[in-house]
């Protein structure tokens, strides 16, 4: 009777899910090389024609590591003979024809999200994180594979169809300048989220693509004859709150869109792109007219010249030639392209984000500022905006040495030819095995990686249901 009672207990009452009450660290890092293997192939396929190809990974054998380790061309090889859950890959890049293998040590966890690194028991900790998006009541965060991104906004006002209106230059310092100092007039300017549309599309092209708005007019004349249709932003001619300009002169320029192109869905892109453009004049009056002849010219591809060395003249002020600026923009926008993987665009469709580039993505930003600001403690609040991770926080630093190499060919290609030694030698400054180390050597302990004191503790309740929260500002 004993055992037909267990059986019947056994077979109703409701089983635990081993990949929770186990750990789930265990199964996710086995799919650490996949990883990294999307990661690899859409950042190698994103750059320029460098003649850097990437055919994939696999897993070495014991003896292969073997050799590999004490079979180097270095006078010397040091082993870390206490035992590490530690195995090795190999990255298989080939550069002009040529193998250039990249090898790296990848981890693997036990029941119990337990890991040995150097003799010492750790246990992983998931995190539960935003999923790429983080907004604040102040800002909003993205954090990419490749960078992570600040959006803030500056208020300012503006005049919208006549009347003085509230209004914001949403803006991010994508580009970092160390040791900025303020040496002329133009002072300290906020590079707006508009110019890198610019830069990339051009005015009308930008408007079209991601406002539908097409009938766009610009003009320094008088427009008292089209308010009836249009929506006119100007400039208040003040003078922007950080310019040295002892005396400073606005500007006329006035955009106007037609209210017929105007509705709930792209009212708050138009304001923000269109007040980044006047922000950026109010900054630099004296170069609206150049503006308006190449619209009137109707070359595109002069105008995104024209935009950015606009953004660079806001980052370096009169700091750089015009060569450099164009040099550093080149580099920079080159940069911005390859920005996006597959795996955050994926993330972000799952939170309802569906583009393609970063240029997208700030789209989006300028679309969904305010909203993202004001619902910012429901939108962390939600759990279908959180998600569990552990392989961007145990990978990281493998990640940001992928990232820098890859980087780093590139810019150095945009200058000559490499030779085969020198791809070697910038994957060996950024990419060495041991980077996984890491993880518990840096300064700052991992997030994800906790002391195990007493790995022998009854498993769920006092090790593997732990999970730190974490917004990704927070990172």
């Amino acid at each position: 009777m004993n055992d037909v009672l267990a059986r019947v207990l056994d077979n109703n009452t409701p089983k635990f899910n081993k990949n929770v009450t186990e750990g789930a660290a265990k199964k996710i890092l086995k799919t650490a090389p996949e990883y990294l293997d999307e990661i690899i192939t859409t950042s190698v396929n994103n750059m320029q024609h460098t003649g850097l190809e990437y055919h994939g990974w696999r897993k070495l054998t014991p003896k292969e590591e073997f050799d590999k380790l004490f079979t180097s061309p270095d006078k010397k090889t040091l082993y870390d003979l206490a035992v590490s859950d530690l195995y090795m890959i190999e990255l298989r890049f080939v550069y002009r024809g040529t193998p250039i293998p990249r090898f790296v040590y990848l981890p693997y966890a036990d029941r119990g999200n337990l890991i040995k690194i150097s003799d010492t028991i750790y246990n992983i900790v998931p995190i539960l994180s935003d999923t790429v998006i983080s907004p604040s009541n102040k800002e909003i965060f993205v954090r990419l594979l490749k960078d992570k991104l600040t959006f803030s906004r500056y208020q300012r006002n503006f005049i919208i169809d006549g009347e003085k209106r509230d209004g914001q230059v949403i803006y991010s310092n994508t580009y970092r300048l160390a040791g900025r100092k303020i040496q002329d007039n133009l002072g300290l300017a906020y590079p707006a989220v508009s110019l890198y549309l610019l830069g990339m599309y051009g005015f009308k092209k930008s408007l079209e693509k991601y406002a539908n708005v097409k009938n766009v007019k610009v003009t320094l004349d008088n427009v008292d004859h089209y308010r009836d249709m249009y929506h006119v932003y100007e400039s208040t001619k003040l003078k922007p709150r950080n310019s040295k300009e002892t005396y400073y002169v606005g500007h006329d320029l006035k955009i106007l869109i037609p209210k017929d192109e105007v509705n709930e869905s792209n009212k708050s892109f138009l304001d923000n792109f269109i007040f980044g453009i006047i922000y950026t004049f109010d900054v630099m009056p004296d170069i609206v007219n150049d503006f308006i002849t190449l619209l009137d010219n109707h070359d595109v591809k002069d105008e995104v010249i024209y935009w950015r060395i606009v953004l660079g003249k806001v980052i370096f002020r009169n700091g750089y030639s015009i060569d450099k600026i164009m040099s550093e923009m080149t580099n920079h926008f080159g940069t911005l392209q390859n920005y996006m993987d597959n795996l955050i665009i994926r993330k972000l469709k799952e939170i309802g984000v569906d583009v393609k580039t970063v240029f997208d993505l700030m789209a989006v930003i300028l679309s969904r500022f305010n909203t993202w600001l004001i619902n910012s403690k429901e939108y962390n609040s939600d759990i279908s905006n959180r998600y569990v991770d552990i392989l961007y926080y145990i990978l990281y630093d493998i990640i940001y040495g992928i990232n820098k190499s890859l980087f780093d060919i590139n810019k150095k290609f945009n200058k000559k030819v490499l030779s085969e030694k020198e791809i070697v030698s910038v994957f060996a400054n950024s990419l060495t095995a041991k980077r996984i180390y890491g993880i518990v050597k840096s300064s700052a302990m991992n997030l994800t990686m906790n002391m195990a004191d007493t790995p022998t503790d009854i498993m769920y309740p006092k090790i593997t249901s732990i999970f730190k929260d974490r917004m990704v500002y927070s990172i």
